[in-house]
């Protein structure tokens, strides 16, 4: 099937679910891109849950964070609460950072991720990921071998957050 082909049949299945989208796909070594609406802005939600978790994980390698510290999370922190996690709880909680990992990774939990960016703010994700060559002026593109191109130029490897991300 062609790029052609996959971007109408995105678009008529979409129109036939009667269901609003948008999508990008974008070839990193050549810029070549293919989809629909590109422009249209949608807000990240757990988009940044990743990056966020890079450089939590950055900084645990580093030294500079202890994944065992406790953080004390407040109940009520959103307005609205999802179906799990955190934003169910009605009392106060003690959780380690790297269960705020997991939990907001795993289970796409926004509370413990906005705990954990109360440990390390927006600018500071941005700072670690534009030191691994992964911020471009649209998009936060998180691959392995633009991790391997940037890593090639400096003394860090992260295998090591490839291996937490994944809980292997």
């Amino acid at each position: 099937m062609s790029a052609i082909a996959v971007v109408r049949n995105a678009q008529d299945l979409l129109a036939e679910a009667g269901l609003h989208g948008a999508f990008l796909v974008r070839d990193l070594d050549t810029g070549a891109e293919i989809g629909f609406d590109a422009d249209t802005p949608y807000p990240a939600a757990s988009l940044v849950k990743v990056p966020l978790a890079v450089a939590v994980l950055e900084r645990v390698a580093r030294g500079e964070l202890d994944p065992a510290t406790p953080v004390d999370v407040a109940p009520g922190r959103i307005i609205t609460p999802g179906p799990t996690g955190l934003s169910r709880f009605r009392h106060p909680a003690r959780i380690a950072v790297d269960d705020l990992l997991y939990l907001s990774t795993c289970i796409n939990d926004s509370v413990a991720a906005d705990a954990l960016f109360d440990l390390v703010p927006p600018t500071a994700v941005t700072t670690e990921l534009r030191s691994w060559c992964l911020v471009g002026r649209r998009t936060v593109s998180v691959r392995s071998a633009a991790i391997r191109q940037c890593c090639g130029r400096s003394s860090r490897h992260p295998k090591h957050v490839q291996m937490r991300l994944g809980r292997e």
